[in-house]
Order: C-alpha cells, then structure tokens, then sequence
C-alpha cells in the first residue's frame, strides 16, 4: 500500500539491532529501528524459495566508504 503523506528522515534516528549472544563473537545485525519502531520488510512471495543469499557487512560512519561487505554465502535446498 503507498504512503500517501510525506515522511521527514533523520539518520540520526536510525538503529541497528546487534545479537548480544554469547557465542556471536561478530556481534551480527539482527533488525533495524526508525524513530524507535522496527521496520519489517514484507514477504516478497508465500513459497519460500529454493535458495538464500546471506552476507555479512562492516558499517562505519567515520570511515569512506561507510558501508563494507565482507563475505557472501549461497545455499540451496
């Protein structure tokens, strides 16, 4: 459903959720918040598919560029 009205963005408002897990020693993301709500990503199809793509990623606000990918993984079913 489109949102109709127009939303103001503040990066200063958006968090990420770490794994505080004892035996997650990378500290993975788990979720992200806006404004202290988390956002949910819709379901893009009912019938998983036979596969998933994960990666893993380094976020630092200081560094150019921010964003880092560190590794990538297929499986199949």
């Amino acid at each position: 459903m489109p949102i109709s009205q127009t939303w103001s963005y503040d990066r200063g408002d958006l968090r990420l959720l770490w794994s505080l897990m004892a035996d997650d020693e990378d500290l993975s993301c788990v979720g992200l918040t806006y404004q202290r709500r988390r956002i949910e990503f819709p379901r893009q199809a009912e019938i998983p598919a036979a596969s998933a793509t994960w990666s893993s990623f380094r976020v630092d606000g200081i560094a150019d560029p921010s964003f880092q990918r560190l590794s990538t993984i297929s499986t199949y079913s």
